[in-house]
């Protein structure tokens, strides 16, 4: 296999598991703590916006984000 980073080739192994027919030991289940998915999550809707901007707009607010140390 081969993994491509950055356009370099990087090669790694891949890692096989090994399965027998040993017993576990001990097991015990464990109750479910967890709350269902959606109640962890407020699910917002969303909406796609295009916007067109001019180049000195784009220019104006760069430099107000590197004057206000506003990161990318």
């Amino acid at each position: 296999m081969e993994l491509v980073i950055d356009g370099k080739d990087e090669k790694y192994m891949k890692i096989e598991n090994e399965y027998t027919d040993e017993t576990l030991g001990d097991i015990r289940l464990v109750d479910d703590f967890l709350p269902p998915p959606e109640e962890l999550v407020f699910k917002e809707d969303n909406i796609k916006v295009t916007l067109g901007l001019s180049k000195r707009s784009v220019e104006f607010f760069k430099q107000e984000a590197i004057i206000r140390n506003i990161r990318k």
